[in-house]
């Protein structure tokens, strides 16, 4: 799973998809699955041989159990949207931090990342639940614990 707020872009099609060996990509959020841009951009996002849907919280849930056997990456804008996944029952390894732009009450903690104290918390939640939370950009770049980038930008971090 990544947290990426570009949703799908270059970066996604050109590597990540091939790095997680996805057959279908699930963009999740509530909001998203109702914004009428981010379903026209998610219908004409057409990648060869890999199926993308847009889907509420609920509808991603259902539908990743009906796939269980496919490699599926979802994609959300926010860490509330993940950390909703996961408590809900989806099972993932690490959850990749791409990018989430700066906007006023956010401060930027690594070089595509900017969040505030909530996103903070909602990602020390995350790794709280056992689920590695780190900062890669690309495949080939080396990961890096998110949360102890997190801990030097925020004082008394806990969740």
């Amino acid at each position: 799973m990544r947290v990426d707020d570009r949703l799908i872009h270059g970066q996604i099609t050109c590597a990540w998809l091939s790095f997680v060996n996805a057959n279908k990509i699930y963009v999740v959020g509530d909001q998203l699955a109702n914004d009428p841009i981010t379903i026209m951009g998610i219908k004409y996002s057409k990648i060869s041989g890999i199926d993308s849907y847009l889907f509420t919280v609920k509808d991603a849930l259902e539908n990743l159990k009906k796939s269980e056997s496919d490699r599926t990456m979802i994609i959300v804008k926010e860490p509330e949207t993940a950390l909703n996944l996961i408590e809900s029952g989806v099972k993932i390894d690490w959850l990749d931090v791409g990018q989430i732009g700066y906007k006023e009450g956010r401060k930027k903690v690594a070089q595509t990342v900017s969040v505030n104290e909530e996103e903070a918390r909602t990602f020390v939640k995350v790794k709280n639940l056992g689920v590695a939370v780190i900062y890669r950009q690309l495949p080939d770049h080396s990961p890096s614990d998110f949360i102890k980038t997190l801990e030097k930008h925020f004082a008394n971090l806990e969740a």
